[in-house]
């Protein structure tokens, strides 16, 4: 496994993997702190029943496109971080893409978008969704730096990609 698609250091690591045999987490050469699980369901089950739990604030879904369609229809996502990618010339290809249109029943409300910004050719722009709710939208306070706040009524349709 190259070295930039390896788990973080320091943080509990949970693999989804249709093989998740001791075989397979030694040719991949993982360390012995990462678990494999053969499913979503069995990757929560584990986080649910860490040692530390206490210290264990959010699970981050990590792509590919199948992990994060899975997720989404598990219905466990409460906020999705999403940069949306344009090129102005050409279209993209990046090792990990899901396009999500939004229907108008969506579960997702957007609740914070930062500037668009022109780097290298392309036109990103990073949003935050949070899952619909008896209570108030809310977005996490570690993310509002530099995002603006939308009104509920401002959201419509998108496509948006997932980028890893």
């Amino acid at each position: 496994m190259p070295e930039a698609q390896r788990p973080f250091a320091g943080r509990l690591n949970v693999v989804l993997s249709r093989q998740p045999h001791p075989a397979v987490k030694a040719a991949l050469r993982l360390p012995d702190s990462v678990v494999l699980a053969p499913s979503l369901d069995a990757a929560l089950a584990e986080l649910r029943s860490c040692e530390d739990r206490e210290a264990l604030e959010t699970i981050h879904v990590i792509g590919g496109a199948s992990v994060y369609d899975l997720a989404l229809s598990s219905g466990v996502v409460d906020l999705l971080l999403l940069t949306h990618v344009q090129h102005q010339a050409e279209s993209i290809e990046t090792d990990t893409a899901m396009t999500w249109p939004l229907p108008a029943d969506s579960p997702y409300q957007r609740v914070l978008q930062g500037p668009p910004m022109l780097e290298n050719g392309f036109l990103f722009q990073f949003t935050a969704w949070a899952k619909r709710g008896n209570g108030q939208l809310e977005a996490p306070e570690e993310l509002a730096a530099g995002f603006e706040f939308l009104p509920p009524e401002s959201c419509g349709r998108m496509s948006l990609s997932i980028c890893c």
